[in-house]
């Protein structure tokens, strides 16, 4: 079967779709909008993530329930997010870009639980981080 310009652009056209679908399928913005149910009206960004992470583990939340509660939200499920208790005053949650994705500058997303000596939540911050050449 002979391939004309026609059925070129169109074989082009379907593989530029499915490669963008398939890395925004992927993002670490769409993870973090699944993960802590962020409306699709909302962009993803650092205070976005910040307020979505307070409605799961709010201030004064103990250590011994953040775990199973980040577990209810699939984090660490994949290789994709992870949650690391660093030291008794600091807990870690990661949101990884994809590096089976072909985007040049991918967006990742570090979440610090900080608590308090009575080990409760006592603040979270969130740090956006781009990697790339």
């Amino acid at each position: 079967m002979r391939m004309t310009a026609w059925h070129l652009l169109i074989c082009l056209s379907y593989i530029t779709t499915f490669a963008n679908t398939d890395a925004h399928a992927t993002s670490a913005e769409d993870r973090a909008r699944k993960h802590f149910n962020i409306s699709s009206t909302t962009p993803v960004n650092e205070e976005s993530i910040r307020a979505a992470v307070l409605q799961l583990l709010p201030i004064g939340t103990p250590a011994s329930l953040i775990k199973s509660k980040l577990a209810q939200v699939e984090i660490g499920k994949d290789s994709l997010s992870s949650y690391n208790e660093i030291n008794n005053a600091l807990h870690v949650i990661r949101i990884e870009f994809d590096s089976k994705t072909f985007a040049i500058v991918q967006t990742s997303y570090l979440i610090s639980l900080h608590l308090s000596q009575a080990r409760t939540i006592q603040e979270i911050s969130v740090k956006k981080w781009l990697t790339g050449p």
